[in-house]
C-alpha cells in the first residue's frame, strides 16, 4: 500500500507539469512562420524592404492577455513579461512598462492606442519601444549586443511580423524611424507626417 502510495507521489507531479508545458505551448506568443503562409495574404505597403528577415506569426490574444495589467513606469516593478524576437530570430524576455505618449486627456479619446517600454532580462543592455494599437504591433529594440531591431507587421490581417536588423536595410533608408510616431498619426492625424527629427513628442 505504501509503494502504491509513493507511484501516486511520484507520477501526479510528473502528470501536472506536462499538462503546464502543454499549456504554454498553447500560449505561445511568437512562432515562426514560413514565407510561404503569407503568399496569399495582403501584405502591409512598406517604403523600404529589409534584406533578410524573420517571418513571425503573432498571437495576439495573448499580446491583449499579457499587456492588461501593465503598470504605468516609475511606478512599481512590473510584473509582466513578454518575449520579442531579436537577432536572428532569437527570442528574448522582457519585463514591460506603460510609457503613454500621449496627453493624459488625449490618451483618454483614444484608449486603444498605447505605447510602451521595456527592459531586457535575458539581455539587461537591451531596451525595447513599442506601440500597440487597431494598426498592429510595431517594435524597436536597441541592444549594446546587436545593435538595432525592428518588429514590424508585414500581413494586413496583422497576423504575421517581421523581425530585422538596421543593418539590413539598404544604406541609404538606415536613418531614425519613429514607429511609435507613425502609429500615432495613422490612428488621430494630429502631428505633421514626416517628422524625422528624433524627438520624442508628448501629443496634445
Amino acid at each position: 500500500m505504501k509503494r502504491n502510495n509513493l507511484k501516486y507521489k511520484i507520477i501526479i507531479p510528473i502528470i501536472f507539469t506536462f499538462i503546464g508545458l502543454s499549456a504554454q505551448n498553447n500560449t505561445e506568443l511568437w512562432k515562426t512562420s514560413k514565407l510561404v503562409e503569407s503568399v496569399s495574404k495582403e501584405k502591409i505597403y512598406r517604403n523600404t524592404i529589409p534584406q533578410e528577415f524573420k517571418l513571425f506569426t503573432l498571437n495576439s490574444e495573448e499580446l491583449n492577455s499579457l499587456l492588461a495589467d501593465v503598470p504605468e513606469r516609475f511606478t512599481v516593478e512590473s510584473n509582466t513579461i513578454i518575449e520579442f524576437p531579436t537577432k536572428d530570430g532569437v527570442i528574448q524576455k522582457f519585463r514591460v512598462y506603460e510609457a503613454s505618449i500621449l496627453a493624459p486627456s488625449l490618451q483618454a479619446q483614444h484608449p486603444n492606442i498605447r505605447s510602451y517600454t521595456a527592459q531586457g532580462i535575458d539581455d539587461p543592455s537591451a531596451v525595447a519601444r513599442f506601440s500597440y494599437s487597431n494598426v498592429g504591433l510595431n517594435v524597436m529594440i536597441s541592444s549594446a549586443n546587436y545593435g538595432s531591431i525592428y518588429i514590424d507587421p508585414y500581413t494586413k490581417d496583422l497576423n504575421q511580423y517581421i523581425s530585422y536588423s538596421k543593418k539590413s536595410l539598404p544604406a541609404d533608408t538606415r536613418s531614425f524611424e519613429c514607429l511609435l510616431q507613425t502609429t500615432v498619426e495613422d490612428e488621430i492625424e494630429l502631428a505633421p507626417r514626416n517628422a524625422d527629427d528624433g524627438l520624442l513628442r508628448t501629443y496634445r
